[in-house]
């Protein structure tokens, strides 16, 4: 919330079959994912770090002015943490 400058953030979890999605939307200032650098965003560098451990994926959506949304989804089976 800091940095996109967002007044409301959306978090959603679930579980579909054998995956866990995570969804997380704001309403902040957007940015265009297309120039964001994984290697030099700690945070977004962080979470592909780990789903990459997870054998998972990322998908941002975002528009400067418009909001972002992030979809996370991983693996529940093969999951070091899930058993």
């Amino acid at each position: 919330m800091k940095h996109a400058q967002a007044s409301q953030i959306i978090v959603q979890l679930s579980q579909h079959n054998d995956h866990i999605l995570i969804t997380v939307e704001d309403n902040g200032k957007g940015f265009d994912p297309h120039l964001a650098d994984g290697k030099k965003s700690a945070g977004i560098h962080n979470v592909q770090s780990r789903l990459e451990f997870l054998s998972g994926k990322m998908h941002i959506y975002s528009r400067t002015g418009k909001g972002t949304s992030i979809e996370i989804e991983f693996p529940i089976n093969n999951n070091p943490y899930y058993g």
